[in-house]
């Protein structure tokens, strides 16, 4: 019982050292990619929420422009797994001004 202990918590430990290289991996590549699109605008996106057999994730950018809101979506549409996508439904608002309030705010 001992050796089968020591046998699962060597293979729990060479899992967790995989899993934090392909962590370390990740990081290096969004790192990588960042550098790619320097100047392009930087996007939050929440975490997919499966609803009736189809997926959903919201993106946020802040942008200034329609034409920064077309630019945001044409990378979106070029970028895995949003390029697979048969329907990309969008929204978006663009406040003019810095004191523009958001609905409720005074």
């Amino acid at each position: 019982a001992g050796a089968r202990r020591a046998l699962a918590a060597a293979v729990a430990e060479e899992a967790e050292g995989e899993r934090r290289l392909v962590l370390a991996q990740e990081e290096e590549e969004d790192e990588d990619d960042a550098t790619e699109q320097e100047g392009a605008l930087p996007v939050a996106h929440s975490e997919p929420l499966l609803f009736k057999q189809c997926t959903f994730q919201g993106h946020a950018a802040p942008v200034a422009s329609e034409m920064e809101v077309e630019i945001l979506l044409q990378r979106l549409k070029q970028t895995e797994p949003w390029d697979e996508c048969a329907v990309l439904p969008y929204a978006y608002r663009l406040q003019l001004e810095p004191s523009e309030g958001g609905p409720g705010e005074e």
